[in-house]
């Protein structure tokens, strides 16, 4: 019963002449509404004889009163709720308008739930059914309706096919009370969108299975012939390629047209008189690829290749699996009837490094005698993944192929410890802090190779360290001067650990190794030559023949044996030379050229004071040499004898040479004689050595370098 509706009047009457009669509820009332002033009762609340919580009989007890309620009466008035058979109560989206409308994707599984429909007898205890009324071609086929549910589903019978050509699925659904001869009803609709994914392969169409007869000669790019192949998904591009190269043939990635990529000679026994091209055709983002094959001079007499559950597999495997682990089984049949007993044959296409890593037997593949190997450099340039074509062949005549392709991936298993070779690196002593020493090279088996972390373990313990090592890097830098005259080598211990080799980073499967580096601490000229005394005084006379100042000289950065010396100052006229035995520092010693009173005047000095520069040889790098001097102060007697009383002196026009003797006066004709043969023989001598001096003497640097050992 509706709301508003009246149920009824209570009526009263009043002896009194001109009274008016007004009625109440004596007790609250949330389902009635009681007119003051008529009496009209009037449902105010829906009644509800379904539900357990609402009463089936309500006793209204009325009041009525006259003016200023001098007066009253009481009436208690029954109403009994009756039962009523309602409709079902449905849910507004599916009953109003166009009722439900929803998209599902074509790929969408069988046996899910597709929609719910809601709805509710509101008579306890009733139920309702549900029921397709009418229905779009195809609806029923994909979709089952649970008659007491409302709940939609997929069947598991036909596939959804947005390119089949069916859209649009659309159902007339009836909702009414079970169990009833008149049932009442609802009814609405519910329609399903398909929504187009892209799912399917791109199909060839059918190319002759007569073999193309050609040309020899033929010049390049020459049309053949154009293959064509269709996408059922909508907006799809097809694109095509040879599965592998093909002497002499080139394909439009665009067209598919088939041209000559280069001249087919006959005659030539490297040509192949009969090929057979392996096309491939494949969608956008090759999601999706079916190959064909053009035969060139084979006949045609099967014309339907294996057919394969599925074209794709992509495995994982790790890099140690034993011989004859499983890698795939293939599905494949045949819907050739001509095919005898329909045996299919299974061939595998390798690249080279592939070979031999698996094998086949029947539709099974595993792993072969070679193993997989994950560490190899080139693999990594095919991001460490096997590409298996298999090829599915049938017994007809030509036989027919399909191809499907199994990717494995490598996963990595840490089987291998770093190893390197002792290295020896130098290092100048006065490098500065941080300088770079050299790098530790280890190598990883395993890939990859660069995550090796280093770390000095030993001989680096002194306080502060001498070195520290880049633990990324393996650059070895200095940390604490160096000082070669102290310690002119170091050994370290390095030890490389690595760090991620296996699949996913496992610290208790890290391996480590150690290698040795030297470290040669090179000598850098920092210290001059040092000489003790650096001064020496000696007093020779002017005939002397033997060294007779012995230099002590030495140097903390060379060995003595590597001081060159020379005379750098007081010996303008080569008066004195540095004598050297062997690698001992030389000695000062004296030419024996000095002249006091002889004939054309000469008188040498009789006091000089020679510099003698001492200079390393470092590296024979003049830049790096350093030097340092000494000082010899030498006096020099001339030589003379002593004489009697009365001195003679015998002069030359020439030049005069005066001997003193002290002891004895030779006759006049002696001294003559003798003064005359001194004088010759020194002329000749005079001579002798000025021509060697002229011609062959050798030049200051070049007498420098004599000195030296």
């Amino acid at each position: 019963m509706l709301i508003g509706t009246l149920l009824g009047k209570v009526e009263a009457s009043d002896l009194d002449e001109n009274d008016n009669l007004y009625f109440e509820f004596i007790d609250n009332q949330s389902l009635f509404i009681l007119g003051n002033d008529s009496g009209d009762i009037i449902l105010q609340s829906r009644l509800d004889y379904d539900s357990p919580d609402a009463a089936q009989v309500h006793f209204l007890s009325i009041r009525a009163y006259d003016n200023n309620r001098t007066h009253s009466a009481t009436y208690t008035l029954t109403v009994a709720v009756v039962n009523v058979d309602e409709a079902p109560d449905c849910d507004p989206a599916f009953t109003m308008g166009a009722g439900v409308s929803l998209s599902i994707p074509e790929n969408f599984p069988t046996s899910a739930s597709v929609y719910q429909l809601l709805a509710a007898d509101p008579d306890i205890n009733d139920s309702v059914k549900y029921t397709i009324t009418d229905a779009t071609a195809g609806a029923t086929q994909y979709f089952i309706l649970d008659s007491s549910s409302g709940l939609i589903s997929r069947t598991s019978i036909s596939p959804l096919d947005y390119e089949a050509g069916i859209k649009r699925f659309q159902m007339e659904i009836e909702i009414a009370e079970a169990g009833k001869s008149s049932p009442k009803s609802c009814t609405g609709s519910v329609t399903i969108n398909l929504e187009n994914v892209n799912d399917e392969p791109p199909i060839f169409l059918p190319i002759s299975p007569n073999p193309l007869i050609i040309d020899e000669n033929l010049p390049w790019k020459t049309f053949l012939i154009k293959v064509n192949a269709t996408d059922k998904d909508e907006n799809d591009v097809i694109y095509y390629e040879f599965v592998k190269t093909h002497a002499g043939f080139l394909i439009e990635e665009d067209t598919g047209e088939i041209k000559i990529a280069s001249l087919v000679d006959y005659d030539d026994i490297n040509t192949l008189t009969t090929s057979i091209l392996e096309i491939r055709a494949y969608d956008s983002d090759r999601v999706h690829s079916s190959t064909s094959t053009l035969t060139i001079n084979i006949a045609d007499v099967n014309d339907n290749p294996p057919q394969c559950s599925r074209y794709i597999f992509i495995m994982e495997l790790a890099e140690t699996s034993p011989e004859g682990t499983p890698v795939v089984s293939l599905n494949c049949w045949d819907n050739d009837r001509t095919v005898v007993n329909n045996i299919l044959n299974y061939s595998m296409v390798l690249d080279s490094y592939s070979t031999g890593r698996f094998n086949i037997s029947g539709n099974e593949i595993t792993v072969g005698s070679s193993l997989l190997q994950y560490d190899v450099s080139s693999f990594a340039a095919v991001h460490f993944q096997h590409l298996i074509i298999v090829k599915i062949t049938d017994n007809g005549k030509p036989q027919l192929t399909s191809t499907a392709r199994v990717i494995v991936k490598v996963t990595p298993v840490n089987e291998r410890s770093p190893v390197s070779q002792s290295r020896t690196f130098n290092i100048f002593e006065d490098s500065p802090i941080g300088a770079l020493i050299g790098t530790a090279m280890f190598t990883d088996g395993d890939l990859p190779a660069d995550k090796i972390k280093y770390s000095i373990v030993g001989g680096n313990s002194e306080i502060p360290p001498r070195f520290y090592i880049e633990s990324d890097s393996g650059r070895i830098r200095l940390l604490s001067s160096l000082d070669s005259e102290k310690q002119g080598t170091y050994i370290l211990t390095v030890k490389a650990t690595d760090m991620n080799n296996d699949l996913q980073l496992d610290p208790l499967r890290q391996r480590s190794s150690s290698a040795l580096v030297t470290v040669n601490v090179l000598n850098v000229n920092d210290e001059p030559p040092v000489c003790n005394p650096e001064y020496y005084e000696s007093t020779i006379y002017s005939t002397i023949t033997t060294p007779f100042v012995q230099l002590q000289c030495s140097d903390g950065d060379s060995p003595d044996d590597e001081l060159s010396y020379s005379i750098v100052g007081e010996n303008a006229e080569d008066l004195f030379e540095l004598q050297r035995a062997g690698n001992n520092p030389p000695a000062v010693a004296s030419t024996q050229r000095f002249q006091f009173g002889t004939f054309e005047g000469i008188e040498h000095s009789k006091e000089y004071t020679l510099l003698i520069q001492v200079t390393d040889e470092f590296g024979k790098d003049k830049h790096q040499q350093l030097s340092s001097t000494v000082t010899v102060v030498i006096h020099v007697v001339p030589w003379t004898t002593t004489q009697p009383t009365t001195t003679t002196t015998t002069q030359f026009t020439t030049s005069v040479l005066s001997l003193t003797s002290a002891y004895w006066a030779p006759e006049s004709w002696f001294v003559a004689l003798m003064t005359l043969a001194a004088a010759v023989t020194v002329l000749v001598v005079f001579g002798i050595a000025w021509a060697c001096i002229t011609r062959t003497s050798p030049a200051p640097n070049e007498l420098r370098s004599i000195l030296r050992p």
